[in-house]
């Protein structure tokens, strides 16, 4: 059967099948076209065998992916697949290893003497696990413990809240203070390797409004997802179209079907990270028993699982590993032979997962119930899903299986093994999860907030940090009537709540001397935007990051704030960024307040206000009308193969307004040896439009282009209008595709 891959404008392709197999074997062919080295990145990492492309410094990472035993896991829901289902997985591997048969490997295989293995279907479920397990909650409690070995129970209670059942299950020293010791070293080092993957925190916003409150009087959806800005970019936009379904959105190279993103004429569904806690750790107690891994279980040493395996490096001997596991989970942490090690349970891994068989279903809803209806079997990660349909409906779900804790000891910090305390006794019913249909005020909005005001079922001792969530609140609340056009603008809004907030404290501070003064009347009058071409995004981040330490570095003294600002220490650092936004959130007036060991807070923000001027001329120059906050906020993405190529394949980097705390994320990343002063760390890595008042066409738009090589026209080509906040369409009709080609590629089975 004849299949036709139409190329638009920017590369992006619109894929027409005569049967539905067909279609996800073209899916994969043209995915094998656009990203296969990004394919080959994902199974590797996966697999824990990035070391035979870089060598020794890929070893800690590897070795912590074969401890996720992310592999098994994908293999045994592959044996599971049912149906139409195992079609659809084989047939999109069969599409990928047939580009390959006809057209050879991008330069990326030659440049690392990489051997190219025939892709197989589970390969495609390990691509969507790699993409989430970092995602849950297992880095946040690891470095909060950290923490509390380092600062004392009294100072992580006084700043982060007495954790679920009183200290008695955190003790300060002991079996924990181990474990941590043991492992600390190897896990920073893994992360440091992993790059974009290390990042935890999947941001995203999404809203949609009723027709009530659009000038159309239909519905109108949006969507901008955050992630790190990987190279090339996460999100691959594509539109496939046969008898079954016709759909377009965002895939993940290497995956078919539409998990988060799509929109197939009737309906369309957008995802933001729900920050569940779907992801435990325990520190668990070892000893070895005559030659024999034993660990405490509620105070009975039993035996561990111990299997051998090997990491190859390249250009070096296999490295002989052990992947222990305990009733609980796999140790990915410490070290078992020398008595402690935390081990993980994680709901992508602890059985075989049937989501996958909601995939094709989705792609043939009619409305947003049954949408919603085949989210049922929805695991991980936790989403909130956003709709909305041809039927005038706009519908929020909080999907995916949520476990039941025994007791409350694991929420916070590692539970610990040793007391078989925090065991998974059940998962919490669909039916008790948050959601809701046409909700009366007439607009959802979702930003990695809380769900909801209550503390059972329990979902997460954490959200996100809701400042993007309030300016969408106070946008969208009340009852006024939208034009589509200002809907969609929301998208690129850089006012930051917390920005404001301090804007406002300097007004209350009072006039001060020097370069104080000068900091103090830039931004005592500001409205918070942190516009990319102004001077206030710079002098702000200036003065955010020195209360930050003037705050904070004397409570937690000078070895732990040093240890904070190492990149890997990423979830610690985001510790304490959340004390810090609390501390903006809740101080009517910071000039009468002293910190937790008798600082005057008025000294502290002046002081504060001197070195964020001092540091803006020293990045700026000392004209601050000059200052462009654009000039030192970019992105700053590198290629997998950056470490050892240099930057010859990395893409133009793009200036940004916002923050981390602004609905348009630009959120601040580590600075490398060279690039901005403020690089991006995650930002908008796909946006779409979907506007019911003509579902004929919608929008899409990423930070990057639909191929991964860097040699060819479509590598960045979308760059410069997403980062002018423009939007391509999506070409939806097939006949509107079809005629907008640059380019037909016909494929014969």
């Amino acid at each position: 059967m004849e299949i036709q891959i139409h190329r638009d404008t920017y590369g992006i392709p619109h894929i027409e099948a005569e049967s539905e197999n067909d279609a996800w074997y073209a899916m994969g062919f043209a995915s094998a076209q656009d990203r296969l080295w990004q394919m080959e990145w994902y199974r590797r990492r996966g697999t824990g065998r990035w070391s035979e492309v870089v060598g020794a410094d890929g070893f800690e990472a590897d070795y912590l992916f074969k401890r996720f035993r992310l592999d098994d896991a994908s293999v045994a829901d592959a044996a599971a697949l049912t149906g139409e289902t195992s079609e659809m997985f084989q047939s999109y591997s069969d599409g990928v290893n047939a580009y390959v048969a006809t057209n050879g490997l991008p330069k990326e295989y030659e440049l690392t003497d990489t051997i190219w293995e025939p892709w197989e279907n589970w390969q495609s479920i390990l691509v969507f696990k790699v993409r989430h397990v970092i995602m849950g909650k297992q880095l946040t409690k690891i470095a909060r413990l950290n923490l509390l070995h380092r600062v004392g129970a009294q100072t992580m209670a006084e700043f982060d809240g007495d954790p679920p059942g009183g200290t008695v299950i955190i003790p300060p020293a002991g079996i924990t203070e181990q474990t941590i010791r043991l492992g600390q070293a190897e896990l920073e080092k893994a992360l440091d390797n992993l790059g974009t993957l290390a990042i935890e925190d999947g941001g995203s916003n999404s809203w949609a409004m009723h027709g009530s409150r659009t000038s159309t009087g239909k519905p109108i959806i949006c969507n901008d997802s955050h992630r790190p800005l990987d190279v090339p970019n996460v999100y691959w936009q594509c539109h496939v179209t046969c008898p079954e379904f016709n759909v377009a959105g965002a895939a993940f190279p290497g995956v078919p079907a539409f998990p988060h993103f799509g929109f197939n004429g009737e309906v369309a569904w957008n995802i933001t990270h729900g920050s569940a806690d779907y992801t435990d750790v325990w520190v668990e107690e070892f000893r070895d028993n005559s030659g024999n891994l034993e660990y405490k279980d509620d105070d009975v040493w039993r035996l561990a699982d111990v299997r051998q395996d090997a990491i190859r490096v390249k250009n070096q001997a296999d490295v002989q590993v052990e992947v222990i596991t305990t009733k609980r989970g796999t140790v990915i942490h410490g070290d078992p032979r020398k008595g402690a090690g935390i081990s993980m349970r994680y709901t992508a891994t602890d059985r075989v997962n049937s989501q996958w068989e909601s995939l094709r279903p989705m792609l043939k809803a009619s409305d947003v119930h049954e949408l919603n209806q085949t989210q049922d079997i929805w695991e991980e990660p936790v989403n909130n899903l956003v709709s909305a349909d041809t039927s005038d409906n706009i519908s929020y779900l909080y999907r995916g299986r949520i476990p039941i804790r025994s007791d409350v000891s694991g929420r916070v910090y590692p539970g610990f093994g040793s007391q078989g305390k925090g065991d998974w006794i059940g998962d919490v019913a669909r039916d008790e999860l948050p959601q809701a249909t046409n909700p009366s005020e007439g607009f959802i909005a979702t930003s990695n907030q809380s769900p909801w005001d209550k503390s059972e079922p329990f979902l997460s001792h954490e959200f996100s940090i809701p400042s993007r969530a309030e300016r969408l609140a106070e946008l969208l609340a009340g009852d006024e009537v939208w034009e589509p056009a200002d809907v969609i603008r929301l998208q690129s809004d850089v006012t930051s709540v917390p920005a404001r907030r301090w804007a406002t404290q300097c007004a209350l501070l009072g006039e001060q001397s020097g370069d104080s003064e000068k900091a103090r009347k830039l931004l005592m009058d500001w409205d918070g935007e942190l516009s990319s071409h102004g001077p206030h995004g710079l002098l702000y981040t200036c003065l955010r990051e020195a209360l930050i330490e003037q705050i904070y570095s004397p409570i937690l003294g000078k070895e732990t704030w040093d240890w904070l600002q190492e990149p890997s220490n990423a979830s610690a650092r985001g510790i304490v960024s959340r004390w810090f936004y609390g501390l903006g959130h809740t101080m009517a007036d910071l000039t009468t307040e002293k910190t937790s060991d008798d600082r005057d807070f008025a000294q502290i923000f002046a002081k504060a206000l001197e070195i964020a001027w001092q540091t803006a001329t020293r990045i700026g120059g000392t004209d601050h009308t000059k200052w462009r906050w654009g000039d030192h906020h970019r992105t700053n993405a590198e290629h997998t193969l950056a470490s050892i190529v240099g930057d010859g394949l990395n893409p133009p980097d793009a200036a940004m307004g916002g923050d981390g705390d602004t609905v348009q994320v630009s959120s601040i990343g580590a600075m490398g040896d060279s690039g901005p002063h403020y690089p991006v760390g995650a930002l908008s890595v796909y946006r779409q439009v979907i506007d019911f008042s003509d579902p004929s066409d919608g929008w899409w738009i990423i930070p990057g282009g639909s191929s991964g090589e860097a040699e060819t026209t479509h590598y960045s080509d979308q760059l410069g209008l997403w980062e002018t906040h423009q939007l391509v369409p999506m070409l939806f009709q097939p006949a509107t595709a079809r005629d907008a080609a640059i380019s037909t590629q016909i494929l014969n089975r």
